[in-house]
């Protein structure tokens, strides 16, 4: 068998301790940044569509340890979900309408043609909303959850436009059944924190009602915190106490179904309630484990997520990457090494330094140029004004005591 080198040999301070060499700070730093450079981080390891395949997981025991048919999280009910990996579907969720079981398809089934098959036979209005779709965006070790809904027309440019190398999942969107004669309704949506002592849930809705013709769709739809009015849900109904039971099955099934009976301590879920009544959960934002169930920087490798005790931000979009989209453009562009025009480096001075200099840029900078000129302008007027009145110099000190004499006088 032929052999190629594939990297350059370097100093090992593994190796170095492993034969007993003395290790001097500078190996010991460097050892530190092969370990920080290998371990997985908050943003770049936390995934929101993890709990879909673990309640999808098939359990063979129940509670007791007594051998019983495989089946998957019972009592869970989640509407039609695609795990979107780079831009592209690579699993597809849903709920079965004939036992009540959660499925999965196989992997020729999705397909775009066939998920606007699903996701568009309810005979829906062109501007009803009929998915919505959940990115995780990941940048300086930051998680933001953002949210976008579509009706038929933007659906399909989603799926059969150009695709959009994110990572979420897409989720058919579930609306509440309108009774004759009923209100305008608000978007609501239900947020629960969980633990193993205590649940806390509460109604998130939306303030903008759902007919109103001044705001956008979007405007409509926000379900961040900033956008919505909270209204607690009493520990004593029926509904609060359906939600702590729903948790407390989805934190059993984990524990029963992972490979090292992961004892979840902690979750953050989202749910909604549709036609007929009957709750939906949407997703699962957070979740904590045991100490001995994650590594040293709060990696679950079981769930293939980051542990967090707080929910990632959420944030309503117009369109899928608009968070990136606005990074992007509102971000101080990186400064080039010298000037292209005087060949003053960086290091030399701080104040002069190349930049990309876009139309935006360029407006602002006329703009405050524009109101510092103003204000001087102003200035000067002003005091030409007082010099015109008063004098100047010697003659405004002799105009103010006259002044001052007369006002006394009087």
């Amino acid at each position: 068998m032929r052999c190629f080198p594939t990297t350059e040999w370097k100093h090992n301070p593994l190796s170095a301790r492993e034969h007993g060499a003395h290790a001097s700070v500078e190996e010991d730093w460097l050892l530190t940044e092969q370990l920080q450079g290998k371990r997985k981080t908050y943003a770049s390891s936390y995934d929101a569509s993890f709990i879909f395949e673990q309640l999808w997981k098939k359990r063979f025991y129940d509670h007791k340890g007594r051998k019983i048919l495989p089946r998957s999280c019972p009592e869970v009910r989640i509407p039609d979900t695609v795990i979107f990996r780079g831009g592209f579907p690579v699993q597809w969720y849903f709920h079965s309408k004939v036992d009540g079981r959660l499925l999965r398809k196989r992997v020729e089934s999705i397909t775009a043609p066939s998920i606007l098959e699903v996701f568009l036979d309810g005979g829906q209005e062109e501007s009803s909303i009929v998915a919505q779709f959940i990115g995780m965006h990941k940048k300086n070790n930051k998680v933001i959850n953002n949210i976008v809904y579509f009706d038929s027309k933007s659906l399909q440019k989603f799926l059969l436009g150009e695709s959009y190398a994110i990572d979420g999942f897409l989720q058919r969107f579930v609306d509440v059944e309108q009774e004759m004669f009923d209100f305008p309704h608000h978007n609501v949506t239900i947020y629960s924190t969980w633990s193993q002592y205590a649940c806390k849930a509460e109604h998130r809705v939306s303030k903008v009602r759902m007919d109103s013709g001044k705001h956008r769709m979007t405007e409509k739809l926000d379900i961040s915190p900033t956008k919505v009015d909270v209204e607690p849900i009493s520990s004593s109904t029926r509904l609060h106490k359906k939600i702590a039971r729903l948790c407390h099955v989805i934190a059993d099934h984990i524990r029963a179904t992972s490979n090292d009976s992961t004892e979840v301590t902690n979750m953050t879920c989202y749910f909604k309630i549709g036609a007929r009544k009957r709750l939906w959960l949407l997703w699962v934002s957070s979740i904590a484990v045991g100490a001995k169930f994650q590594d040293a920087f709060g990696y679950i490798q079981s769930l293939k997520t980051f542990t967090g005790r707080h929910s990632p931000e959420l944030v309503c979009s117009e369109f899928v990457g608009a968070i990136d989209y606005r990074a992007i453009h509102e971000s101080k562009p990186e400064a080039i090494s010298s000037c292209a025009l005087c060949n003053v480096t960086q290091e030399e001075n701080n104040d002069c330094a190349s930049y990309a200099i876009s139309y935006q840029m360029l407006s602002k900078y006329v703009q405050r140029q524009r109101e510092k000129w103003m204000e001087e302008n102003q200035e000067l007027s002003i005091s030409s004004q007082v010099e015109e009145e008063w004098g100047h110099g010697d003659a405004l000190l002799a105009n103010v005591r006259e002044r001052a004499k007369t006002i006394l006088t009087c």
